[in-house]
């Protein structure tokens, strides 16, 4: 009877045996979460990627094909591939629920710098070339940061062996990901490259990539409005016009989005694209009554010198109700508290039965708009960026404190996204296959 083959020597067959079916049989996704149906044309060109990847290495190891060669070859299988996907339309626009995302994926599959290098090319990151390969080698680094920061636990932060930063430590965090070392360093190197491909997705999507302008854009709001009180405590709020009635304000804070609470936000539910994490860039504002909530909203939007003019209220966004101006000026203008606070619970209660956070503990009551403020890029171009103004006064405020507490909130996040990072790779998975055959 021959030797029983140890714990480290079945985890490898079975890495083996999982990184075949990766490279030659399972769909993964470029981008994060589902392409969907209305993208076609991306979907099209993953698929014919990786084709192209998975057939390359076997047939250059059964011909012998030139290197030099490659290229050309690589053109004629993304031909063919083509000529498929357009004749399979309904393959390739087919919904189906039990595909999944790069952040599910247990495995690439890839353990060689071939393969590996073939796999960022098809990101449109070629590790050949100087300025991709430095591109390449700060998002890991950023990755490991926010690793450290944000899941790792003192003893618990990445590896050194996982921390070389270059090209070659790259490739390492790919093969023990893939199984090509210590069990026990598979969830770190799986979970960094999940955090590298969301941050990433980040730098490169058309509207996160232009979040650190908005950050700014409302920074120049607030210097602009919102100015401390000479007298007393608190701010007011004032449009910039000679003879304009400030708006007295309790607290104002700034909503700014880091690139720490987008990727969370990305590797809890990697289906939220740029519209779900920008629109919640923005202000709070707290006023002591709920008329002045309502003067707030009208001086901001309505008024005839409103800094934001209310026509780029994003009406269509879920949390976003329809304000009806002339019975806000009626209630300003009447000076009734009690039509206010009606006003401001029919706004507030109505948006929040909107909001779909499956982190929310209920209960949060605020006038939330959104608003398409006008921001410059660096280039000195000027576009419109979705951020989210929370209004609410004292009284709500408090009661908010209790029943959504924020902790609580940012405590759930966080299990979640060490989850996401931490769980689903070779080392779970084979854990639960080496179980079932004993």
């Amino acid at each position: 009877m021959g030797k029983k083959p140890s714990t480290q020597e079945r985890f490898e067959e079975f890495a083996r045996n999982e990184n075949a079916k990766a490279v030659r049989g399972t769909l993964f996704r470029r981008a994060l979460g589902d392409t969907g149906s209305t993208d076609v044309a991306a979907t099209r060109q993953t698929l014919r990627d990786l084709l192209s990847d998975a057939l390359l290495p076997a047939i250059q190891d059964i011909m012998e094909i030139d290197p030099d060669k490659i290229d050309s070859l690589r053109q004629a299988i993304q031909e063919t591939a083509d000529r498929a996907m357009n004749a399979a339309d309904d393959i390739v626009t087919k919904e189906d629920p039990n595909t999944i995302s790069m952040l599910d994926a247990t495995t690439l599959g890839r353990t060689t710098d071939q393969e590996i290098d073939q796999f960022l090319r098809s990101l449109k990151r070629d590790p050949s070339n100087e300025k991709h390969a430095e591109f390449i080698i700060q998002i890991m680094q950023e990755a490991i940061d926010y690793f450290d920061r944000n899941v790792g636990r003192s003893s618990q932060t990445v590896h050194a062996n996982l921390r070389k930063r270059s090209m070659d430590g790259v490739h390492t965090l790919f093969k023990v990901a893939a199984g090509q070392d210590r069990k026990l360093l598979v969830p770190q190197a799986c979970g960094l490259l999940r955090i590298m491909a969301v941050i990433n997705f980040i730098k490169t999507d058309p509207k996160l990539s232009l979040i650190p302008n908005a950050n700014r854009a409302l920074d120049d709001f607030a210097n602009k409005h919102i100015k401390t009180k000479t007298k007393g405590h608190g701010f007011i709020f004032q449009t910039g016009h000679p003879g304009d009635e400030a708006v007295n304000l309790v607290e104002y804070t700034t909503r700014p989005k880091t690139q720490d609470s987008t990727v969370t936000k990305l590797l809890i539910k990697p289906s939220n694209r740029a519209n779900e994490v920008t629109d919640h860039i923005g202000g709070r504002f707290i006023t002591r009554t709920a008329l002045d909530v309502l003067r707030l909203i009208h001086k901001m939007f309505f008024h005839g010198n409103a800094p934001l003019p209310s026509i780029n209220i994003d009406v269509g966004e879920g949390k976003n109700k329809m304000i009806d101006a002339k019975a806000l000026e009626s209630i300003i203008f009447e000076g009734d508290t009690e039509e206010a606070e009606e006003m401001f619970n029919q706004l507030s209660s109505e948006m929040t039965q909107d909001d779909d956070n499956p982190y929310s503990f209920g209960g949060y009551t605020a006038i939330h708009i959104t608003f398409d403020m006008p921001i410059e890029t660096d280039d000195g171009a000027i576009l419109s960026f979705p951020v989210e103004f929370q209004f609410l006064y004292l009284e709500a405020h408090t009661n908010n404190g209790i029943i959504a507490p924020h902790e609580q909130y940012k405590d759930a996040q966080g299990k979640e996204m060490t989850r996401r990072v931490l769980t689903s790779n070779l080392s779970d998975a084979f854990q639960v296959a080496d179980s079932g055959n004993r």
